[in-house]
């Protein structure tokens, strides 16, 4: 399906992991496509590489000249520029903010935040020329929150979140739509390989792998380029106003179909099975009874724990699954210890809060599973429904090996009292 024909796009940073992602998903969708980088041998190969309706630019996103040279390239190649995916970035090395040096500071703040505002700022004439257009700006998960040691990172996330905003604003009369991507842990070079000035890669400070999605490829909805043509085709063909989306409308649910992609042997339904659901809305239920249709985004819910050493409440972030006829909190792939497990095992009573679509505090308690034999069921029933083609921007494993060390917890549900 050629989304995106006769459309114009160009992607700074097109060289790198997820760069080249979404190059090469735009191509595949009938675009033109510009490569802005740095890179120039990798960056020519791949134009090479993709034919007639690619081209390579050099590119230096902070420095305006070379942005005005790579609006013109695209526009001298194809007619118009149509789309712009702000993608180049950098790490800093990992340090706390009293060991950082400004030198440091300036650098990532100069490619991340105003290589962003300079492409914006100089890519907007080209898109009103057009007609209409998009800006995909790509941020971070880390600007959505603090994380220890990246403090230049951090900021410069947050900055670009504010800039987009205004971005909006400020161009939706000229049907021009700013967005930003928030991606999370993506298994690229740029967590396994060390930052510029650093010795170690962020890998080798926390285990990503529970969290990482596979490296994206093509134009397939499962790999996390997937949203990036999504909001830019809406924003190109339907860009009217500002208006700020999070995520895309919910699917609609397959019905007659049990939350995980094995078939019940006893022929009863989940509901029937779990006695611990009999007393919740309907509504509500059928937001935890999810679908092997489900996306990420239905899986993330946060629990409110106490903490085992100090007895203070905590809220945390993760993934839930349904599987067996039961609910299971799951650690995921590489079974990394985290406070979810150890807070439940001191207090197994917590709060599971539903927070995507469907809202609600539910008051649960926590099993850890035992049986080696339903440990397995549920482990294979999750691999199989994660590996299912029709469940996009999942983070799936492809080996059931790979979960042997997850830490897997039954959820029961209780009533209020």
């Amino acid at each position: 399906m050629n989304r995106f024909e006769n459309q114009t796009v160009l992607v700074t940073g097109g060289t790198g992991g997820q760069g080249s992602s979404h190059v090469r998903a735009f191509h595949a969708e009938g675009a033109n496509v510009v490569i802005g980088d740095i890179d120039t041998e990798r960056g020519a190969a791949l134009a090479d590489e993709l034919g007639s309706r690619a081209r390579f630019t050099r590119l230096d996103v902070t420095d305006e000249s070379s942005w005005s040279a790579a609006v013109l390239a695209a526009e001298s190649a194809f007619g118009a520029l149509n789309a712009l995916v702000n993608n180049a970035g950098v790490q800093n090395p990992p340090a706390p903010i009293e060991n950082t040096d400004q030198a440091t500071w300036s650098r990532i703040l100069d490619i991340n935040l105003t290589g962003t505002f300079l492409g914006i700022k100089v890519a907007a004439p080209a898109l009103r020329r057009a007609g209409e257009g998009a800006i995909v700006n790509i941020a971070s998960t880390m600007g959505l929150g603090g994380t220890a040691h990246y403090a230049p990172y951090v900021a410069s996330k947050w900055a670009v979140r504010g800039l987009t905003r205004t971005a909006a604003l400020e161009l939706g009369r000229d049907h021009i739509r700013v967005n930003t991507i928030h991606p999370g842990v993506i298994a690229t070079p740029f967590i396994h390989e060390p930052a510029a000035g650093a010795t170690a890669a962020i890998a080798d400070f926390y285990s990503p792998e529970p969290f990482a999605i596979p490296r994206a490829r093509g134009a397939d909805r499962r790999h996390p380029t997937s949203p990036v043509p999504h909001v830019t085709r809406r924003l190109v063909h339907h860009g009217v106003g500002v208006h700020h989306r999070r995520w895309p409308p919910p699917r609609a649910r397959p019905s007659g179909r049990d939350r995980m992609s094995t078939p019940d042997p006893t022929g009863s339904n989940d509901s029937a099975r779990d006695a611990s659901l009999s007393h919740l809305p309907d509504d509500i239920r059928r937001a935890i009874e999810i679908t092997p249709a489900a996306g990420t985004r239905e899986r993330i819910i946060d629990i409110t724990t106490l903490g085992r050493r100090t007895g203070r409440s905590r809220r945390l972030e993760i993934f839930f699954y349904r599987a067996a006829g039961n609910t299971y909190l799951c650690s995921g792939a590489g079974g990394a210890a985290t406070d979810w497990h150890a807070n439940l095992l001191a207090n197994p009573d917590f709060t599971f809060h539903l927070k995507n679509g469907i809202r609600a505090d539910l008051p649960a308690r926590a099993t850890p599973v035992t049986d080696p034999a339903e440990r397995q069921a549920v482990l294979a029933e999750i691999v199989a429904d994660l590996n299912q083609p029709h469940d996009p921007g999942t983070i799936r494993p492809t080996r059931l090996e790979d979960w042997a060390e997850s830490r897997l917890m039954r959820i029961s549900f209780r009533h209020r009292p």
